[in-house]
């Protein structure tokens, strides 16, 4: 396992410790950085599952990732060659995952790697870093077909089942009536509220190399579009995808909130702008139309992509758990239109940070429920149906050891498929053009005009 922060430390952690408990596998080896030996040792004390052995590199390679630690490689070498390496799981910062799927792959190594596939540095100024994106995708997935190797990325809506479920009641009307999605409106905040100072700190989810919503959280998202166009390429094969981004830096994000008087009034701390410079997006807002071959507009959408929203952040200091204890909520709002004939929404909403929500329903940890409405006389069934899926999966799912969630759930399921080598939609294969589509908005928010991906 390749880094572990907080992320890894709550979601991979569990199902790593429920596999050594069963005896299918075991934790040979931890890579992380040196400067975080102490918060290690202290996580890992009396835990079950132990890593037999713990790597920790030097500063410098995890500054400029695009080597590997030489004393790290050389260990890996062995392990791989002795057999005791079967599968890696890469959970570091995003712009050093290129680096180990590549030399894992490269061994034959299974990887499932977290989100975003990479995140090149000044992905959010430098059009060279967005053009990048798209051929590392590029690359890694040539790579995973010539080694024969699956490389899975952790998209966990992919194979959520509330999702799967509501692209599958979509894909069928779609396929059956010859009709494209025709609009679609994805919203979503996470309450990430950063103190002004923090841009320059934050190593989990950073500003300071770069990139920043769209390479954090909005990943999530950018792939929820990639799965429309392919639905719609279903019945019109070739798609012209063409967006118009816009990106909220830090220091407009102060300036929107009076900075100066809100931190003052709140807090009673005198703070200054984070300032104009090469930070990551607070937000990340697009609008898209995809077009058929003909040119003519198909589809309509636009994603809103917050970390400056709603947040249960009270304090001023940074907590220690910056993943999940330090105020983030999740607002997560899916709408879809097939023209007059269907309309599939979906609704999450959190009114509190994790283990302090309210036990079900709206503003629970777990509230996600999906809502149809059908012209039932023309394509059958309901008028209108609803789906609990959160309770349904808390129902189904709570019991066990290794739960700490609906949305955990698919992550889980992902990775019981990587270590199985099962087929998933979470594989790299299926990412391409989330990738480059994502590379696309980067490009429209740097250039400020629009650009294209296609399919």
């Amino acid at each position: 396992m390749v880094g572990f922060g907080p992320h890894a430390r709550r979601i991979y952690y569990k199902y790593i410790e429920e596999e050594v408990v069963l005896g299918t596998f075991q934790f040979e080896i931890l890579i992380d950085i040196e400067s975080k030996r102490d918060s290690i040792m202290d996580f890992l004390h009396n835990k079950v599952a132990q890593p037999k052995q713990i790597l920790l590199c030097q500063e410098k390679s995890y500054l400029a990732p695009t080597k590997m630690d030489k004393q790290v490689k050389d260990v890996l070498d062995l392990a791989i060659k002795k057999g005791r390496i079967k599968y890696a799981i890469i959970a570091t910062e995003p712009k050093a995952h290129k680096t180990y799927i590549e030399y894992f792959l490269s061994k034959h190594i299974p990887v499932l790697t977290d989100k975003p596939l990479t995140a090149p540095v000044g992905s959010s100024y430098k059009k060279r870093s967005a053009r990048k994106i798209y051929t590392d995708a590029l690359d890694l997935n040539k790579l995973s077909i010539e080694t024969k190797t699956p490389l899975y990325v952790q998209a966990q809506r992919r194979e959520h089942p509330a999702y799967v479920f509501l692209f599958n009641e979509i894909r069928k009307v779609v396929e059956n009536f010859k009709i494209p999605i025709t609009f679609f409106n994805i919203y979503h905040s996470d309450g990430t509220w950063s103190m002004p100072s923090e841009y320059l700190t934050r190593e989990n989810h950073p500003y300071k190399y770069g990139y920043g919503k769209l390479l954090h959280s909005g990943y999530h998202y950018v792939d929820l579009v990639a799965q429309i166009a392919e639905i719609n390429r279903s019945i019109i094969p070739s798609l012209t995808i063409t967006n118009t981004t816009r990106l909220v830096q830090p220091h407009k994000h102060y300036h929107q909130i009076n900075g100066v008087g809100l931190y003052k009034r709140l807090f009673g701390i005198q703070t200054t702008s984070p300032g104009k410079m090469n930070f990551g997006e607070v937000d990340a807002f697009s609008q898209f139309i995809f077009k058929d071959k003909e040119r003519r507009e198909i589809t309509y959408g636009h994603t809103d992509l917050l970390q400056s929203g709603f947040s249960r952040r009270s304090h001023f200091e940074i907590s220690n758990d910056t993943y999940k204890g330090n105020g983030r909520v999740r607002h997560e709002y899916l709408n879809i239109n097939i023209g007059p004939l269907m309309n599939i929404q979906l609704h999450s909403y959190q009114a509190d940070e994790i283990n302090k929500c309210p036990p079900i329903g709206v503003g629970s940890e777990d509230h996600l429920e999906v809502y149809i409405f059908r012209n039932d006389q023309l394509i059958g069934g309901k008028p209108f149906e609803t789906f609990d899926f959160g309770e349904e999966l808390r129902a189904g799912f709570s019991k066990q050891e290794s739960y700490i969630g609906q949305n955990e759930v698919a992550r889980h399921i992902i990775f019981k498929q990587f270590l199985n080598n099962e087929p998933s939609r979470a594989l790299i294969a299926n990412q391409v053009l989330t990738n480059a589509i994502l590379s696309s908005m980067l490009h429209s928010a740097i250039t400020g005009r629009s650009a294209q991906s296609r399919i």
